[in-house]
């Protein structure tokens, strides 16, 4: 992924907010996915249309996505470390170049955490699923978290880490998938019994291995060049 690096906030809000009624946003706080856009079997960056936020003052909140595709788990992010406001706006979800079949699903799944810098626990999920080229929406998921359904929350000491050229991704230590990582920054929670490989969180349903080597530390704030944990982690 091309470098579009977080610095405190990545996310673009469109300026204009919706008289929406209050009814249609979720608890305090949220990130709701409301719309599609159409178009975008073929793109660089997709601009989502519309979400309902619902962090009032003095609230302040933080949310992670994963834009993932069949074959493509990893095709683009967003990510935003400290957010506040009420009412629906238009955000960017980052992506590399990217040529899609017509009608594949697109899939964005977004977790908003209680507190800035994801902390405070994750306690909102909004899962869309959408044709790329009519823009129609397949599946609409917005709830807290089921634990049946979210069962790797974000330990305690896991570090953001920088994959400056991505990474080969591997299902356990030595065993490698077809899939890659892309450029980034990813949480790290630990390494191996021979520390050659660590472990990477992506969301509450998504952990996997890569090599240390293609990992370092991320100069950005709140982390500022924070070593990456070399716990050993199963």
């Amino acid at each position: 992924m091309k470098p579009k690096m977080l610095a405190a906030v990545i996310l673009v809000l469109v300026l204009g907010l919706s008289a929406f009624a209050v009814f249609a946003l979720g608890p305090a706080p949220s990130w709701q996915l409301t719309t599609a856009p159409a178009g975008v079997c073929t793109d660089d960056d997709i601009s989502i249309p519309g979400v309902d936020i619902n962090v009032p003052a003095p609230m302040f909140a933080s949310e992670q996505g994963t834009l993932s595709a069949p074959g493509f788990p990893n095709l683009g992010y967003t990510q935003d470390s400290n957010f506040q406001g009420v009412g629906t706006f238009g955000f960017t979800v980052f992506t590399d170049p990217f040529v899609l079949p017509a009608n594949t699903p697109l899939t964005l799944s977004v977790t908003t955490y209680a507190g800035p810098n994801y902390t405070g626990g994750a306690v909102y999920v909004s899962t869309m699923t959408w044709d790329c080229t009519t823009g129609a929406v397949s599946s609409l998921v917005n709830s807290v978290p089921d634990s049946s359904g979210c069962t790797i929350g974000l330990p305690s000491g896991a570090v953001m880490g920088q994959a400056p050229n991505g990474a080969q991704i591997y299902s356990s230590p030595g065993s490698a998938t077809t899939n890659t990582l892309n450029p980034g920054t990813y949480y790290v929670l630990g390494v191996d019994a021979t520390g050659e490989y660590s472990k990477i969180w992506l969301t509450c349903t998504s952990e996997f291995w890569v090599r240390s080597d293609t990992l370092q530390p991320s100069y950005q704030a709140p982390w500022n060049g924070q070593p990456l944990p070399t716990n050993v982690v199963n």
